[in-house]
């Protein structure tokens, strides 16, 4: 058994014998009461026995037997009663410790042995107070033990030989069980007192474990690896649910046969990591085995990540450098390019022939693609820098379209727009959903037939997420070709002359910078532009 294991083990001990101690207070009760009554009545009429031995009167014994009893019935249904944190005595307590001291007279007074029954109860007292009063329920006893011994000096029930030394004999008794009662009282005191911190502490202690737990459980579960940890016979001990996700028949306390050539490694090299692979539900998964020495017995810590994830990971470090690169190159081109275009403009101005001006306009457009380029590429650079704002959706719809129409004069009466959210409010960088509109639309018009039907404009909520709402941009022209759709967001992909590949890509990451999504439907043939209904 572990040490965690053992505390656990202890703490819940503690807590049922606290809980069982009216019970195990009430059957001392029962033990003493039939003790006392077998004890008379096999001794009744014992004429050679009883001599020597405490005598009750018959009476007076069934008398506090039944008065008793009634106590002991009254317990079994309020247990609740006996525990108390009160700061003054529990009357109960007093009655156990009178009805103990009652009996001690009723057996011939203190030196019939009688008066050790009263401990058990000076005991009790003080564990189910908490410790409190314990002097009081000893100062109670140790009054009520005198007063025995006086009244038994008085009724005369010492009168053979020196009455001054049977009195002596007699108070030295009660003195003797006092001081016994005050011993008893404190030493339950301090261990009731030392459970209760003790209590205390392992609450506390369950509280923070419980909290570490619930933390931990966290944690492992939005890791993006899975993780495993084994013991040396391979039973697993935990796991997230990104590993049963792996693994499904991963299940806790049992070995998984995937895992038995990783298990066999380790106990060749116990203290050394290692790397390995292999093949779980039809997809490559990689897995990295940590041993952990310091915990006894040692464990396993597994890894695991598919290899499908791990090199996607990969591929979008790799466009994040090449942004950041061709950013940065773009930064240098500008400066030559600009020196290029006012060149361009100063040859104008003279007299050219048909040649030159050919020439011209060939500089002319290359310069413009290239500009429209670094443009895009720049744009990359502001997904960070956002600037978020409500935003009326209808509204802003109608003043984009009413700029597109502008720059575009052949689309007016092409454009149908229909809106199932009236009211749609999103919470945006205003410059971001301009470019990835304007992007959309100049490529749908574009590759469309022109026509009245050119471009349908949907808007409403989205089905699956009634926290979202979906933009959805269809033309009428031929889709994009299936042979190229998974392509069509790369950067610098494009299938037109006088493309930069560029535009779809610097829109969806813009889309994502807004905690939204850019998806192309191949059966509507439409862009779908997911956006959060977010309020600021």
């Amino acid at each position: 058994m572990s040490e965690d294991e053992w505390e656990r083990t202890s703490a819940e001990r503690i807590r049922q014998t606290i809980n069982y101690l009216p019970t195990l207070i009430n059957v001392t009760r029962i033990v003493v009461a039939l003790a006392v009554l077998v004890f008379h009545l096999l001794l009744r009429g014992s004429t050679v026995i009883a001599a020597d031995l405490p005598h009750f009167n018959s009476m007076q014994l069934y008398l506090w037997e039944f008065v008793y009893g009634f106590f002991i019935v009254v317990m079994a249904f309020a247990p609740q009663w006996q525990i108390s944190d009160s700061k003054i005595p529990l009357p109960i307590n007093l009655f156990d410790i009178t009805m103990m001291v009652l009996l001690t007279h009723l057996a011939g007074g203190l030196d019939t042995g009688f008066g050790i029954l009263i401990l058990p109860f000076i005991a009790t007292s003080c564990i189910s107070s908490g410790g409190r009063n314990a002097l009081a329920y000893a100062a109670f006893a140790t009054l009520l033990i005198f007063s025995c011994a006086a009244w038994t000096l008085y009724l005369g029930s010492i009168d053979h030989g020196n009455t001054a030394y049977s009195g002596t004999q007699l108070f030295l008794q009660a003195g003797l069980l006092a001081t016994a009662c005050f011993f008893v009282a404190i030493l339950s005191a301090f261990g009731s007192k030392n459970i209760r911190h003790a209590i205390t502490a392992i609450q506390e202690n369950e509280t923070q474990i419980a909290s570490l737990n619930r933390l931990n459980k966290l944690v492992l579960d939005n890791a993006q690896e899975g993780i495993v940890v084994t013991d040396g016979e391979g039973a697993v001990q935990l796991f997230n649910q990104q590993a049963q996700h792996y693994l499904p028949r991963l299940q806790a306390a049992e070995s998984l046969a995937e895992l038995t050539p990783l298990i066999g490694r380790w106990q060749n090299h116990l203290h050394r990591p290692f790397d390995d692979s292999g093949v779980f539900g039809g997809q490559e998964i990689l897995m990295r085995a940590t041993p952990l020495t310091e915990h006894e017995p040692p464990l396993l810590l597994i890894s695991l990540r598919s290899a499908n994830e791990v090199a996607e990971e990969s591929h979008a470090n790799k466009l994040a450098s090449l942004g950041q690169l061709t950013a940065n190159l773009a930064h240098e081109i500008r400066n030559p390019l600009s020196a290029i275009s006012h060149a361009n403009e100063l040859l104008q101005e003279n007299n050219i022939d048909d040649v030159d001006e050919h020439l011209k306009h060939i500089i002319e457009h290359n310069v413009a693609r290239i500009n429209k380029m670094i443009q895009e590429i720049l744009s990359l650079n502001k997904r960070d820098r956002i600037d978020r704002k409500t935003i009326r959706l209808k509204q802003y719809l109608k003043e984009f379209l009413t700029e597109f129409m502008l720059s575009n004069p052949h689309s007016v009466g092409c454009l149908k727009i229909r809106m199932s959210c009236e009211d749609c409010i999103i919470f945006v960088d205003e410059g971001h959903l301009h470019q990835i509109l304007s992007n959309l639309m100049n490529n749908a018009w574009k590759y469309s037939k022109q026509d009245q039907d050119a471009i349908r404009i949907t808007v409403q909520n989205n089905p699956d997420n009634d926290q979202e709402i979906v933009i959805s941009i269809t033309d009428n022209g031929n889709g994009v070709a299936p042979d190229v759709e998974a392509r069509i967001f790369e950067p610098f992909f494009t299938t037109s002359s006088d493309g930069t590949g560029l535009g779809l890509y610097v829109a969806r990451e813009l889309a994502q910078a807004n905690n939204g999504q850019l998806m192309y439907r191949s059966k509507t043939h439409a862009f779908e532009l997911i956006l959060k209904v977010e309020r600021q």
